[in-house]
């Protein structure tokens, strides 16, 4: 089986995450896979090839460095360039992640004559407005669509009841996590050179945050959180947050205002996550929206507790107070008091753990989850040569 998995930009986020784990599976299935990128951003084709372990082509659609006519030019070519790539490819099915990738590859594959093209929607858009609603409601609906996957129930009633996706069209595959990837980090030469580029020293207990620093991800409200209850945390408690994006200094700031940037430390962008959730004491998402979070995914796999928002798929990865805890989006208060219990009872710590180890290894193994799109694929090609 041949397939081209398309995606907006090539970067290390939650979606490229997750489509990268899929194509390794498939690959390593015996499958032909091949990603293709609109255009590079925070790392080049290389790096990402290395993580995703398939070819990866760069369409050259945008140039972070250029203006917007020459960015209308880019386009363009680009556009051309992925049909032509399409045709000379001629794979069994399109996957499209993220979403002018799936406004995009639709019309592509049809003008490439691809017979299957499965888009997949990967978050819960709901500050997207109505324009952006009524476009991903004309695609799906259409019949350069076959199906679409989504990565929880939770986005899957959004498409249904916000979008008026049609209910027969979508399909659930939550994403996964090959534990092999993520565990605590036993070996303490190995520990001390993590937490040294981290900046912080072994006895600080360590509380980590992965997300780009846009309103979603709720960063503000943690800051809040933090600043509510400063004065009863352990003076060695720091809040590690990895990440960019065009919030950061705002964020900074805040950190300042509240008078807790002691507590802080900001990482930029890491390229190496699992080695930073290896040696975390904590892992805290304060998101307001989320698909199917996969960092609370390999936090947990990581034998990482995890506090995270009572939102989409994360309610349907965590058992509150059993697996990991919730708390409402925005909810300083909530936040704060889950803080404070989980960074001073190590016994609820040792359980959430044990349990979250559990609830990964059966549920969200990333086999399992490459096998399902496989048998997804399969299906249509199958369906498709009948006709």
């Amino acid at each position: 089986m041949k397939c081209v998995f398309l995606i907006t930009q090539l970067e290390f986020a939650g979606a490229q995450n997750a489509m990268c784990a899929i194509a390794r599976g498939l690959s390593a299935r015996g499958h032909d896979i091949t990603i293709m990128g609109f255009y590079e951003k925070n790392c080049s084709v290389h790096e990402f090839s290395q993580r995703a372990k398939v070819p990866v082509i760069n369409l050259g659609m945008k140039n972070m460095g250029a203006g917007r006519l020459q960015n209308v030019r880019h386009l363009f070519c680009g556009l051309g360039r992925l049909c032509k790539l399409l045709r000379n490819e001629t794979p069994d099915v399109v996957l499209t992640f993220t979403r002018y990738a799936n406004w995009i590859g639709p019309f592509a594959a049809r003008r490439a004559n691809v017979n299957v093209c499965i888009p997949s929607q990967r978050n819960s858009w709901r500050d997207a407005g109505f324009l952006f609603y009524t476009v991903d409601r004309m695609i799906a609906n259409s019949r350069l669509v076959h199906c679409m996957t989504t990565v929880s129930e939770q986005t899957r009633e959004f498409c249904v009841n916000t979008e008026g996706i049609n209910p027969e069209k979508l399909i659930t595959i939550h994403n996964g996590v090959k534990l092999a990837n993520f565990s605590k980090n036993n070996d303490e030469k190995k520990r001390v050179q993590i937490l040294n580029s981290i900046g912080v020293t072994k006895d600080v207990f360590r509380v980590v945050t992965v997300a780009r620093f846009f309103e979603q991800k709720g960063h503000r409200f943690l800051v809040d959180a933090v600043a509510r209850v400063d004065s009863e945390l352990p003076v060695n408690v720091r809040f590690i947050m990895v990440g960019e994006g065009p919030l950061l200094e705002e964020i900074k700031q805040r950190c300042v205002t509240k008078g807790v940037e002691h507590r802080f430390i900001f990482t930029g962008v890491r390229n190496d996550v699992p080695q930073i959730l290896s040696v975390a004491d904590l892992f805290i998402l304060p998101s307001l929206h989320e698909g199917m979070p996969n960092v609370v995914l390999e936090a947990m796999a990581s034998s990482v507790p995890v506090i995270a928002t009572a939102v989409d798929g994360a309610l349907e990865i965590i058992d509150h107070e059993v697996d990991g805890f919730l708390f409402p989006p925005k909810d300083v208060e909530a936040l704060a008091t889950q803080i404070l219990r989980l960074v001073k009872h190590e016994d609820l710590r040792k359980s959430i753990i044990h349990n979250g180890n559990k609830k990964i290894a059966s549920a969200f193994d990333q086999e399992c989850i490459t096998e399902r799109y496989e048998r997804l694929f399969e299906g249509w090609i199958n369906e498709n040569s009948r006709h």
